[in-house]
């Protein structure tokens, strides 16, 4: 019986101070306490745009030849995958289909853990030999 008193006080001793943390006390006649606090989360925007397989020539004509990009996008936020910089003689296929050697919107899409696009760039013989260096495709956040 000793024992089992010995136990049950051991057991008391240790578990009061770790309630005592947990708990508020409220002193008075029907006392009540509130705690309030407010805590706001900003999840910053991710976008990422990867050129997952390289460009690739797919296509040689008379005065210029095409090439294919895939590029994956990965984003917490509604995006579109632009072309910002062509250089002289590089045009790149618009999201509506034209050729085009402005920057230009090639994809967009919503939020996404992965979504393929497809870039398909045509550059003229005259180009300059290091076209490639100068080809700036990136993922942008869309209003």
């Amino acid at each position: 019986m000793r024992t089992l008193t010995l136990i049950l006080a051991a057991a008391l001793v240790t578990t009061a101070p770790l309630a005592a943390q947990n708990t508020a006390l409220a002193i008075g006649n029907g006392a009540r306490a509130t705690v309030r606090f407010t805590a706001a989360l900003a999840v910053p925007a991710y976008l990422r745009a990867t050129e997952t397989v390289a460009l690739t020539q797919t296509h040689k004509a008379n005065g210029f030849t095409e090439y294919l990009a895939t590029y994956t996008v990965r984003g917490n936020v509604r995006w579109t995958l632009d072309a910002l910089e062509l250089p002289e003689g590089v045009t790149v296929l618009d999201q509506h289909g034209n050729w085009t050697a402005v920057p230009a919107t090639i994809g967009y899409g919503d939020v996404t853990n992965g979504a393929t696009i497809l870039v398909r760039v045509r550059v003229t013989d005259t180009a300059a030999a290091d076209w490639q260096q100068h080809l700036r495709i990136d993922a942008e956040r869309a209003i």
